[in-house]
Protein backbone atom coordinates (compact mmCIF):
# COMPACT_ATOMS: atom_id res chain seq x y z
CA UNK A 1 0.00 0.00 0.00
CA UNK A 2 1.07 3.53 -1.33
CA UNK A 3 -0.17 6.37 -1.14
CA UNK A 4 0.66 10.07 -1.58
CA UNK A 5 -0.79 12.21 0.66
CA UNK A 6 1.03 15.35 -0.11
CA UNK A 7 -2.70 17.16 -0.24
CA UNK A 8 -5.58 17.29 2.56
CA UNK A 9 -8.42 15.56 0.38
CA UNK A 10 -5.15 12.37 0.17
CA UNK A 11 -4.48 12.39 3.49
CA UNK A 12 -8.58 12.28 4.50
CA UNK A 13 -8.89 9.06 1.61
CA UNK A 14 -5.57 7.48 3.10
CA UNK A 15 -7.48 7.34 6.59
CA UNK A 16 -10.72 6.13 5.03
CA UNK A 17 -8.71 3.34 3.20
CA UNK A 18 -8.98 1.85 6.71
CA UNK A 19 -12.01 1.67 7.21
CA UNK A 20 -15.01 -0.80 6.02
CA UNK A 21 -15.35 -4.67 6.05
CA UNK A 22 -12.68 -4.81 3.30
CA UNK A 23 -10.34 -1.92 3.71
CA UNK A 24 -7.95 -1.24 1.23
CA UNK A 25 -5.28 -1.21 3.97
CA UNK A 26 -5.95 -4.21 6.13
CA UNK A 27 -4.37 -3.59 8.95
CA UNK A 28 -5.02 -7.33 10.20
CA UNK A 29 -2.71 -8.79 6.89
CA UNK A 30 0.06 -10.60 8.08
CA UNK A 31 1.66 -10.28 4.75
CA UNK A 32 1.34 -6.58 5.27
CA UNK A 33 3.87 -5.69 8.01
CA UNK A 34 3.73 -2.21 9.89
CA UNK A 35 6.29 -0.65 11.39
CA UNK A 36 5.91 2.35 13.70
CA UNK A 37 7.60 3.97 17.17
CA UNK A 38 4.65 5.34 19.24
CA UNK A 39 4.68 6.06 23.01
CA UNK A 40 3.24 3.44 25.25
CA UNK A 41 -0.03 4.72 25.80
CA UNK A 42 -3.07 3.53 27.90
CA UNK A 43 -6.00 1.16 26.11
CA UNK A 44 -8.98 2.79 24.80
CA UNK A 45 -11.99 3.78 26.48
CA UNK A 46 -15.76 3.31 24.86
CA UNK A 47 -18.18 4.16 27.14
CA UNK A 48 -21.31 1.50 27.06
CA UNK A 49 -23.44 4.20 25.65
CA UNK A 50 -21.60 5.28 22.59
CA UNK A 51 -22.02 4.96 19.43
CA UNK A 52 -19.20 3.36 16.77
CA UNK A 53 -19.87 2.98 13.28
CA UNK A 54 -17.41 1.30 10.65
CA UNK A 55 -14.63 3.70 12.85
CA UNK A 56 -11.34 3.06 14.19
CA UNK A 57 -10.33 4.24 17.74
CA UNK A 58 -6.92 4.45 19.01
CA UNK A 59 -5.62 3.92 22.29
CA UNK A 60 -5.77 6.29 24.69
CA UNK A 61 -9.21 7.86 23.26
CA UNK A 62 -12.16 8.06 25.72
CA UNK A 63 -15.27 7.67 23.23
CA UNK A 64 -18.41 8.78 24.97
CA UNK A 65 -20.37 10.42 22.34
CA UNK A 66 -21.13 8.92 18.64
CA UNK A 67 -18.15 8.36 15.91
CA UNK A 68 -19.07 7.25 11.94
CA UNK A 69 -17.28 6.36 9.15
CA UNK A 70 -14.04 7.73 11.16
CA UNK A 71 -10.57 7.64 12.32
CA UNK A 72 -9.89 8.32 15.94
CA UNK A 73 -5.50 8.99 16.71
CA UNK A 74 -4.50 8.27 20.13
CA UNK A 75 -5.58 10.57 23.49
CA UNK A 76 -8.39 12.00 21.68
CA UNK A 77 -11.63 12.57 24.47
CA UNK A 78 -14.83 12.28 22.41
CA UNK A 79 -17.79 13.73 25.26
CA UNK A 80 -21.41 12.52 25.34
CA UNK A 81 -23.07 14.01 22.96
CA UNK A 82 -20.22 14.74 20.52
CA UNK A 83 -20.91 13.67 16.68
CA UNK A 84 -17.80 12.78 14.59
CA UNK A 85 -18.59 12.16 10.71
CA UNK A 86 -16.40 11.22 8.17
CA UNK A 87 -13.88 12.52 9.69
CA UNK A 88 -9.81 12.32 10.71
CA UNK A 89 -9.39 13.58 14.27
CA UNK A 90 -5.15 13.62 15.21
CA UNK A 91 -4.00 12.65 18.62
CA UNK A 92 -4.97 14.61 21.61
CA UNK A 93 -8.45 16.20 20.40
CA UNK A 94 -11.15 17.09 23.05
CA UNK A 95 -14.68 17.47 20.98
CA UNK A 96 -16.35 18.85 23.61
CA UNK A 97 -20.51 17.98 24.41
CA UNK A 98 -22.84 18.86 21.40
CA UNK A 99 -20.05 19.55 19.26
CA UNK A 100 -20.46 18.14 15.50
CA UNK A 101 -17.55 17.53 13.18
CA UNK A 102 -18.72 16.51 9.54
CA UNK A 103 -16.35 16.12 6.74
CA UNK A 104 -13.24 17.64 8.33
CA UNK A 105 -9.45 17.02 9.58
CA UNK A 106 -8.87 17.96 12.90
CA UNK A 107 -5.07 18.45 13.68
CA UNK A 108 -3.40 17.63 17.02
CA UNK A 109 -3.80 19.23 20.30
CA UNK A 110 -7.22 21.05 19.33
CA UNK A 111 -10.45 21.74 21.66
CA UNK A 112 -13.33 22.22 19.80
CA UNK A 113 -16.15 23.81 22.06
CA UNK A 114 -19.09 22.74 23.10
CA UNK A 115 -21.84 22.83 21.03
CA UNK A 116 -19.19 23.94 18.04
CA UNK A 117 -20.32 22.64 14.56
CA UNK A 118 -17.38 22.49 12.24
CA UNK A 119 -18.00 21.27 7.99
CA UNK A 120 -20.92 20.04 6.55
CA UNK A 121 -21.61 16.81 5.84
CA UNK A 122 -20.21 14.99 2.46
CA UNK A 123 -23.00 14.82 0.97
CA UNK A 124 -23.36 18.47 0.34
CA UNK A 125 -20.12 17.76 -1.64
CA UNK A 126 -18.28 20.91 -0.42
CA UNK A 127 -14.59 20.72 0.21
CA UNK A 128 -13.04 19.29 3.59
CA UNK A 129 -12.66 21.32 6.30
CA UNK A 130 -9.33 21.80 8.10
CA UNK A 131 -8.41 22.62 11.63
CA UNK A 132 -4.75 23.24 12.11
CA UNK A 133 -2.95 22.03 15.58
CA UNK A 134 -3.42 23.47 19.02
CA UNK A 135 -6.34 25.43 17.70
CA UNK A 136 -9.13 25.83 20.31
CA UNK A 137 -12.75 26.82 18.91
CA UNK A 138 -14.86 28.19 21.27
CA UNK A 139 -18.13 27.04 21.88
CA UNK A 140 -21.04 27.24 19.56
CA UNK A 141 -18.95 28.65 16.57
CA UNK A 142 -19.65 27.26 13.16
CA UNK A 143 -16.89 26.73 10.95
CA UNK A 144 -17.93 26.61 7.05
CA UNK A 145 -17.11 23.80 4.86
CA UNK A 146 -13.94 24.26 3.33
CA UNK A 147 -12.49 26.57 5.62
CA UNK A 148 -8.74 26.24 6.78
CA UNK A 149 -8.92 26.96 10.80
CA UNK A 150 -5.93 28.22 12.22
CA UNK A 151 -5.66 30.70 15.75
CA UNK A 152 -5.31 33.67 13.12
CA UNK A 153 -8.74 32.77 11.26
CA UNK A 154 -10.21 31.93 15.21
CA UNK A 155 -8.96 36.08 15.95
CA UNK A 156 -10.50 37.63 12.76
CA UNK A 157 -13.67 35.44 12.37
CA UNK A 158 -14.63 34.39 15.80
CA UNK A 159 -16.28 36.55 18.59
Amino acid sequence: YWKDVGTIKSLWESNMDLLGKTPTLDLHDRNSRIFSKTSPRSPQYVASNSVQINSMVAGDSEIYGTIINSVISPGVIIESGAVVTDSVIMSDVVVSSGAKIDYSVIDSDCTIGANAVVGEPISNGKEITLVGSGVSIPKGTVIPAGAYVDNEFIEKNVK
